[in-house]
């Protein structure tokens, strides 16, 4: 590497926080910050990943793109982060649609080539090479469709595979080493197959340093009596704000026909676009990790005139979420290739929020931090779509960036609920801990088992509820297991309370405050409920409808330490009988509240 190239990524890398150490031979790092793929090192991967600082191939590793097997995102890779460096090789050969397969793969009659970004050629014996698919424009990229099997005979020659489909989003794109993403030739034989077509490369970057070499070419066809048809070229993209060291080559030609007695035709050749991005690009989107939810640290690269010295620079950014959620099924496959619609920039389909500006300042990278929508939790996923618009000080000139998507995820389980007791009172057991802090508390749950190592579960689950309290009316001897829940989902850990714990009180008085659950219930006609008090003191029993209606009251007054009864009629302090439905028991003492619900049938 030039000594200039060296000293840019340096300080590159010192303004993103990345130490760039050295690495042992054959070592490999890919986490949320990094992907290295070191010297002499081979790794595989495939689908989207984005990252928070740097993606690095080392000039002597190989980074290969995942084969297409069918599975969702395999024969695809999508890279994102501030800086991307390719100095050794990024391998997408015949790693795209597999022979036969694909929108362009050759048609019937001695397998002929795929066609990408341009028709595939026609077999010797009469099959047509594959129709281009896809469009040159838009900022997408797909994989090279796969050459014809051959026709005739009992040979099962196979047509090429096509090349992969491989996306590099960055503020800064290093090419000094090579993408490969070419169709692979079809297998030779009296009957030829045909060649797959190349696949596609996409770059979106504010600059772009390009010294390599890509390569997307088609697959010859299979040589024979009747040779295969070539394979397409595949769709190399760039889309930059500058490029520098610009001297490499880009090759899409399309694959030679196979040679015989009846030679194959070419594949046509592919293409090559190299246009100015305007717009800034969404980097990635990702929970900040360790908080309560519904927030994400959205990255994005500067639009091209986030510049002082431009004629109507850039001075601030505003993020967008869009309102609604996105459509079902889409849920799991981020937009972030979208194309923004051309000439003045609307705001993309859907209605948006705006939620935040950031100033420009000159800066290859910015990043903040923004609402979402919803926390996504082991119920389902929950995006929210955004976008970033740069904007200059006339109110009507702004460029916007494609649309992308994230979720959050509450990282913070509440606390262990503490402390947490419990006392034998008359055949019941009168349990009681202390209240839970967090902010999104939503419920305990508490579980029963006859060890120690019970595992708490839905066969064990005793009760789910907000209050501190709870009387479980069994023998004792019981082992009991407390956790908190979030409105998220997240639990605690498990608070324990064993029989050895758990001691009954001399005399019958509690030492908290319980309230025992109605019976039977549902009533059709009276119900008993039973309390405790830890102290002699004024105590309200009062039955309330679901409108907070005062309805009954059962106990009020000055009453002694110990456990109590009262019977509840199913009738209100005049007498008449109340209509079926749900009513409430509120216990009261000393600012200490408890709550009880009932059913009544009539």
């Amino acid at each position: 590497m030039a000594p200039r190239r060296l000293l840019v990524i340096v300080l590159l890398a010192a303004a993103l926080g990345v130490l760039l150490v050295p690495r042992a031979a054959g070592a490999v790092t890919d986490n949320l910050d990094t992907l290295w793929v070191g010297a002499g090192e081979t790794y595989t991967l495939h689908g989207l990943h984005a990252y928070a600082n740097l993606v690095w191939v080392d000039p002597t590793g190989t980074l290969y793109v995942g084969p297409f097997d069918g599975s969702p995102g395999s024969g695809t890779l999508q890279l994102a982060a501030p800086d991307i460096e390719i100095l050794g090789v990024l391998n997408g050969d015949g790693r795209g649609w597999r022979h036969g397969e694909g929108p362009g793969t050759g048609g019937a009659g001695n397998g002929g080539g795929a066609g990408h970004g341009a028709a595939g050629g026609g077999s010797g014996v009469g099959g047509s090479g594959g129709p281009a698919y896809g469009n040159s424009g838009l900022r997408e990229i797909e994989m090279g469709s796969g050459g014809a099997d051959n026709w005739g005979g009992a040979e099962n020659k196979l047509g090429g595979p096509g090349g992969a489909a491989v996306s590099l989003k960055g503020a800064t794109v290093g090419l000094g080493g090579i993408i490969t993403a070419n169709g692979l030739p079809g297998s030779n034989g009296t009957w030829a197959a045909g060649g797959g077509s190349g696949g596609g490369v996409l770059i979106c970057c504010k600059q772009f340093n390009q010294g390599g070499m890509i390569n997307a070419a088609g697959g010859a066809g299979g040589a024979g009596s009747w040779g295969g048809g070539g394979g397409a070229g595949g769709r190399v993209k760039i889309f930059m704000c500058e490029t520098s060291y610009y001297g490499g080559v880009i090759n899409v030609n399309g694959g030679a026909g196979g040679s015989g007695s009846w030679p194959g035709s070419a594949g046509g050749s592919g293409s090559s676009v190299g246009t100015p991005t305007p717009e800034p690009n969404i980097l990635w989107i990702r929970d900040v990790r360790n908080d309560q939810g519904r927030q994400v640290r959205i990255c994005w690269s500067a639009g091209c005139v986030d510049d002082p010295q431009a004629s109507t620079p850039e001075t601030h950014y505003t993020i967008w979420r869009r309102v609604d959620r996105l459509p079902k099924g889409q849920e799991s496959a981020p937009s972030a290739l979208r194309q923004p619609g051309p000439g003045p920039q609307y705001y993309p389909p859907g209605l948006w929020d705006y939620v935040a500006t950031v100033p420009a300042r000159g800066e290859m990278v910015y990043s903040t931090v923004v609402p979402t929508l919803a926390d996504s939790t082991s119920a389902g996923m929950r995006y929210s779509a955004f976008f970033v618009s740069a904007a200059t000080d006339n109110p009507f000139l702004y460029v916007d960036s494609p649309v992308d998507s994230g979720y959050s995820v509450d990282n913070i389980p509440p606390e262990t609920p503490a402390p947490f007791k419990g006392t034998y009172l008359g055949g019941s057991t009168a349990l009681h801990w202390g209240a839970c802090s967090a902010p999104d508390f939503a419920a305990y749950q508490l579980y029963r088992g006859g060890s120690e190592s019970f595992v708490p579960g839905p066969s064990n689950l005793v009760a789910a509820q907000s209050d501190t309290g709870y009387l479980d009316v069994v023998s004792g001897g019981h082992y009991y297991k407390l956790r908190a829940v979030d409105c998220s989902g997240n639990g605690s850990g498990y608070a324990l309370l064993t029989p050895a714990q758990a001691g009954a009180v001399p005399g019958g008085v509690p030492n908290a405050l319980w309230l025992g659950h109605p019976a039977p219930n549902p009533a059709r006609g009276s119900a008993t409920v039973r309390f405790g008090l830890p102290r002699e003191g004024r105590v309200s029993l009062v039955v309330y409808d679901l409108l907070g209606r005062h309805v009954r009251t059962l106990a009020a007054g000055v009453l002694p330490a110990g456990e109590h009864t009262a019977i509840w009629d199913g009738r209100t302090d005049a007498g008449r009988a109340v209509a079926s439905g749900v009513y409430c028991m509120r216990l009261e003492q000393a600012g200490r509240r408890l709550t009880q619900r009932l059913v009544a049938i009539r």
